[in-house]
């Protein structure tokens, strides 16, 4: 557990769940968009949007963000 004495910018809090640099390492696993591209592109649909919602491991505050962030990509979505 990481004490609140460790600075922000100390290589401990690089690995906390949520920082920038264990979402980029998790976007190599994500192998289903790709593949739902791939999909839809063979039956000719190739405008997509993702929307992710993301912290669902970990839910609190983070979850409930990532949640509201997605309600808002959607509605900027519809309303294009």
């Amino acid at each position: 557990m990481i004490s609140d004495r460790v600075p922000a910018s100390s290589p401990e809090n690089l690995l906390q769940p949520g920082s920038k640099l264990i979402q980029r390492r998790y976007e190599k696993l994500n192998y289903q968009d790709p593949y739902l591209q791939t999909i839809f592109g063979f039956l000719g649909i190739t405008d997509i949007n993702f929307v992710h919602v993301e912290n669902d491991e970990l839910g609190g505050t983070g979850l409930v963000e990532s949640i509201a962030s997605a309600h808002a990509q959607i509605n900027q979505l519809v309303s294009i």
